[in-house]
């Protein structure tokens, strides 16, 4: 029996054994892997192929027998969307053939189409899609392709193009998603996002696109952009959140602080978006880790240098020209990244440039329509530049170190010459910002997250005038406001559960500000102001089921010089109605330690505007209240969004008459409205804000840069190569406020006061902006290369903006906005 059994087993072992030769002789003989053919047809016909490996070395194809090598080339081409290309002698170039793919996406569960859907193609992400007649479109994909398709509230799905194309129907799951992780994509154009947690806008510029008026990715005219951010004197720099001043608003760059509005007086961005890869932006009530200011907070962190790979970057219009870099030290361990930009050399002027000289020195003695005491303008310079770089150390996937260095400068000077009667004057202001920054990030298992940081930085204002008399100078005189910023910070992020986070931190603030002044041959005299304000500050974020999400923190200040403490109760909150539909509020208060006087103008030229205080027993810190309720619908392409707001702030400091420094209130309410749609390869958007913003410093009036009503309209049109942009602006006018004359100075012809056929407003504004951009390499290629025109005021709009209040002319009294102003941009990287 025993050995009947083995003889059994024995024949089935080897019938097991003869199939397995004949199905794997079968499988030999039945497929192979295309790369492995071409490598057989290379040798069999002594010719040689040039691919892409990766793009090809998945696909297997039906063996067969092939006399010549075209008839090898035309059977592989029939089963495998790919062509050959002579490139020489016996060499042929393989290419994929590239195609659209249609295809559905319902909801598993109800078997409903989805109407917005995010997907990335082997990895990198693409725009939102849209469908027409609830189908979506897919093109330039090969067979191999990776997408991955996913939308909110909705597990993702991957799926190879071969399969999609053979199957054009995805179901998705719908997965239960916390409101706290909920982010509103591409809220006003790609690359900017809503994170619905703490109401925070989010901005990646490498996703970003393009904008009207600018085709370099300017980071001050994308936040210009934003509902509730303006600036009124159409300066990119000069910032305002909601009615707030620039001063009251915080400006990071890889943390370390920036004291100024930007290149040519605020013109011109001093931030390179070549090295910017991600913008937080806060227009209401900022989380309680955010303390010293009680406006907005912009915070842009420069990319972590690859350490992987290299990349290297060319850039040049007619404003400035750049060039960077990326690249590993280390592979996988260590890089370092440096970008810098410049203004050209000699007395270069470019119409833009022109357009920006006319915008700053308007009512100066440099403005040809006000210059009647001199006849020659010997010198005129201006000079800025910026780099931006860092260095990044990953020892291990739990800890990261990154170093940075900022550095923001600009020179502009002037000299007058009248030599019939030996007489003159010139003038030099430097504006230097720059700082090093620190970090140090680790994690501690999977639930904790440590960050250590120290910056140190500095701001420095230089002014040298002179005038010269019967060929000698009679007035010379030398100021200089410097303000060094000394910051360490300490902070502990741990999640609690699934549903709750805890971020509690420490932050030490050392200001010194020194001020000297130098006239004549008199000594130098000199004074110094200095603070320490110590921070902590505790934040709570919970959700509450899938439908409630809050941010619950406090943010507590020592300031130093004054002794008093403040604690600053901050919260936010959003309520998901349904799956498209959120309501949304926040509230609380800050503090603000240094500080710009205000003085009811726009000049940023005028020196004595630049210069920075530290708040002391008669000027007391700052104190801000801000409140916002809102409403927001997403879906199907359309968005709606909505927010009213109620800020105040106290001791506000102006100064109109100078040494006459008064203390006063501000007061800002309104409404801010965006309702976008988008399509595939088009969108559009019409903003709308209905503020008012006044000024109490013993009389209650409309502060000087009011708008009541601002409307913005904008569309973005992708066209293969071609992007673009193009928007309309409207706004109110602002108050008039005209100054008291002083009857003895020249411009005023004897008159104490301006005739002005203007009561209460000035005219409305409005302008047309336009961009447009062509990439002549794309991408996934190792280089890329864009060029791109635009235009600031396309109809050359006279807008006035107010009347000078420092010396005015009274036959020339008004400060307009920027004329017509062409620029051309290139980029290359590769």
């Amino acid at each position: 029996m025993q050995k009947k059994w083995a003889k059994v087993t024995f024949l089935f072992i080897l019938f097991e054994f003869s199939c397995s030769v004949v199905l794997a002789q079968e499988g030999a003989s039945g497929h192979i892997n295309l790369v492995d053919w071409l490598n057989t047809i290379e040798e069999k016909f002594e010719t040689s192929f040039s691919y892409n490996r990766q793009l090809l070395a998945s696909i297997e194809i039906k063996q067969s027998n092939c006399a010549s090598l075209n008839d090898c080339l035309d059977m592989v081409s029939e089963l495998v969307p790919i062509t050959f290309e002579e490139s020489g002698a016996n060499n042929y170039l393989v290419l994929p053939i590239r195609e659209t793919i249609q295809f559905k996406v319902i909801d598993r569960e109800t078997q409903e189409s989805i109407t917005v859907i995010l997907a990335k193609i082997n990895d990198v992400r693409s725009d939102y899609l849209l469908p027409d007649k609830d189908v979506f479109s897919l093109s330039e994909l090969f067979w191999t392709d990776s997408i991955e398709i996913s939308s909110t509230f909705y597990s993702s799905f991957k799926i190879q193009a071969q399969v999609l194309a053979s199957n054009p129907k995805v179901q998705l799951a719908p997965e239960p998603i916390l409101l706290g992780e909920v982010v509103i994509k591409d809220y006003l154009t790609n690359g900017v996002d809503v994170n619905l947690s703490d109401h925070s806008m989010r901005v990646s510029m490498k996703n970003m696109s393009l904008l009207a008026g600018e085709t370099d990715g300017d980071i001050l005219n994308l936040l210009k952009s934003l509902p509730g951010i303006r600036t009124p004197d159409g300066k990119p720099g000069n910032l305002n959140f909601r009615g707030s001043t620039f001063d009251q608003t915080m400006i990071l760059y890889d943390d370390v602080p920036i004291y100024h509005t930007g290149h040519y007086f605020g013109a011109i961005s001093p931030y390179n978006s070549s090295a910017v890869s991600d913008i937080e932006i806060h227009r209401n009530t900022p989380p309680a880790k955010w303390g010293g200011r009680v406006g907005g907070v912009i915070r842009m962190e420069t990319s972590t240098p690859n350490i992987d790979s290299a990349e290297y970057e060319l850039a040049a219009n007619t404003v400035y020209a750049g060039a960077g870099f990326a690249a590993p030290i280390v592979k996988n361990k260590l890089g370092v990244s440096l970008y810098a930009r410049s203004s050209y050399p000699g007395d270069f002027l470019s119409p833009k440039l022109q357009a920006f000289s006319v915008l700053n020195f308007q009512g100066s003695k440099i403005d040809a329509n006000t210059n009647d005491d001199f006849e020659t303008l010997d010198e005129f310079n201006i000079k800025f530049s910026d780099v931006i770089s860092k260095v990044a150390f990953a020892p291990n996937d739990k800890n990261l170190f990154e170093l940075s260095y900022v550095n923001v400068s600009n020179e502009f000077g002037f000299e007058f010459r009248r030599p019939q009667v030996r007489t003159g004057d010139n003038e030099n202001v430097n504006l230097d910002n720059k700082g090093v920054s620190g970090k140090w990030i680790g994690e501690f298992g999977h639930n904790t997250r440590v960050s250590l940081n120290l910056t140190s930085s500095s701001f420095d204002l230089l002014n040298e005038f002179e005038e010269i008399q019967n060929g000698q100078p009679s007035v010379n005189s030398k100021f200089i406001n410097q303000l060094l910023d000394t910051r360490f910070g300490l902070e502990l992020d741990q999640d609690i559960s699934e549903k709750a986070s805890l971020n509690v931190g420490y932050s030490l603030v050392d200001h010194t500000i020194k001020f000297h002044n130098q006239l004549n041959a008199q000594p130098l005299t000199s004074i110094t102001r200095e603070a320490q304000i110590h921070s902590f500050y505790s934040s709570l974020k919970a959700n509450w089921g899938e439908s409630l999400v809050a941010n619950l923190g406090l943010h507590g200040d020592y300031y130093e010089p004054t002794n008093e403490v403040f604690i600053d109760p901050r919260v936010s909150l959003s309520y998901r109605i349904s799956n498209f539909l959120f309501l949304k509020s926040s509230a609380g208060r800050s503090h603000q330690y240094i500080y710009q006087r205000s003085n009811n103008d726009f000049n940023d030229f005028r020196v004595s505007n630049q210069f920075w205080f530290l708040a002391n027993e008669r000027e007391h810190p700052m104190e801000g209240y801000r409140g916002m309720l809102g409403v927001l619908r997403d879906k199907g392409g359309w968005l709606f969004d909505v927010e009213f707001y109620a800020n105040r702030t106290n001791n506000v400091v102006q100064e109109i008459t100078v040494g006459n420094p008064e203390v006063g209130v501000l007061k800002s309410m309104g409404m801010d409205v965006l309702l976008k749609r988008q399509w595939t390869n088009f969108q559009s958007w019409i903003s709308y804000s209905l503020s008012q913003v006044k000024t109490n410093f013993g009389i209650k009036e409309f502060a000087y840069y009011d708008q009541p009503h601002i409307l913005n309209l904008m569309t973005i049109w992708n066209l293969n190569k071609w992007n673009f942009a193009m928007s309309w602006s409207f706004a109110s006018g602002m108050p008039v406020i005209i100054p008291i004359l002083n009857p003895s100075d020249p411009n005023s012809n004897g008159q104490t006061t301006i005739d002005t056929p203007y009561s209460r407003r000035f005219p409305n504004q409005h302008q047309l902006d336009f961009s447009a951009t062509y990439q002549f390499w794309k991408k996934p290629s190792s280089k890329s290369g864009v060029v791109g025109f635009s235009f600031l005021n396309l109809y050359n709009q006279e807008n006035i903006i107010n009347i000078f209040q420092v010396n005015p002319r009274v036959d020339y009294p008004y400060r307009y906005g920027i004329g017509f102003a062409p620029n051309i941009h290139v980029k290359i990287s590769f």
